[in-house]
């Protein structure tokens, strides 16, 4: 039987956290441990700042807002998903047609269509 008490839980990554404040977003802090059970630890944490408006919108006539994206990813027995989330996913939402004018349905489809791209490559490998 573990004693919560007792355990202590290694942490391989600094704490990330904020020094200025972004737009709406005061401040903000992350921190991942890798548990008990592995050596390792197989959860991700992505912080981006500022999202500028993507190439394939400059030609739009839409105001930009400032996006701050803030995503943990826990890895569930494996790293693959969770690092293809952290380097990923923002874009499917910020680059989808509905995004910033419809955020929550732009949000919505970006989530689906970076599940079906991680499914597709792993189908590939």
């Amino acid at each position: 039987m573990l004693n919560p008490k007792t355990i202590f839980l290694k942490n391989h990554e600094p704490t990330k956290a904020s020094t200025k404040k972004c737009g709406v977003i005061k401040s903000y802090a992350a921190n991942t441990n890798q548990g008990i059970i592995r050596e390792y630890n197989e959860d991700r944490v992505s912080i981006i700042l500022n999202i500028l408006k993507p190439k394939s919108k400059a030609k739009l006539d839409i105001e930009w807002p400032q996006i701050c994206f803030f995503g943990v990813f826990d890895g569930h027995g494996g790293a693959a998903c969770a690092d293809y989330l952290r380097d990923n996913l923002h874009n499917f939402v910020v680059q989808h047609e509905l995004f910033p004018q419809h955020p929550i349905e732009a949000i919505t489809q970006g989530f689906k269509d970076c599940e079906k791209n991680f499914i597709h490559l792993v189908e590939m490998a």
